[in-house]
């Protein structure tokens, strides 16, 4: 089974070839991080990271994760989204906040979700 940092050297030969520092940029971090991932030192990569060097390499994230399933699946639907990238960074906000500000996320979340629930709300107010 082939380890992250061979996945990630596959995936960066293309097409189209990329370069550390492109990926290095596509996911907000440093060069030097992307040089631990493909030396083998970082073993694992997961979260937002993943998710945005799957969609900048245009492979599966469970392929790069683990080895498992096609690089680049046929279904293009299997990739990456912006929205998948938007989860992630806001599920790593949400998993850091104390349980008040849990349930004030949940309750914006609720009324864009619902904008009516507001009127009823200041309705049932008045």
């Amino acid at each position: 089974m082939q380890t992250l940092a061979e996945r990630l050297k596959i995936a960066l030969k293309g097409p189209p070839e990329v370069t550390q520092k492109a990926l290095a940029d596509a996911c907000g971090i440093q060069p030097p991080s992307v040089s631990e991932w493909l030396s083998g030192r970082t073993k694992n990569m997961e979260g937002a990271n993943l998710l945005a060097a799957a969609k900048f390499l245009r492979v599966n994230p469970d392929w790069l994760a683990t080895g498992k399933g096609e690089m680049r699946p046929s279904d293009p639907t299997k990739l990456v989204t912006q929205d998948d990238l938007d989860l992630a960074e806001i599920a790593a906000i949400y998993k850091n906040l104390d349980p008040a500000n849990k349930a004030r996320v949940k309750s914006i979340i609720k009324i864009i979700d619902d904008p009516s629930a507001t009127q009823k709300a200041q309705n049932h107010d008045d």
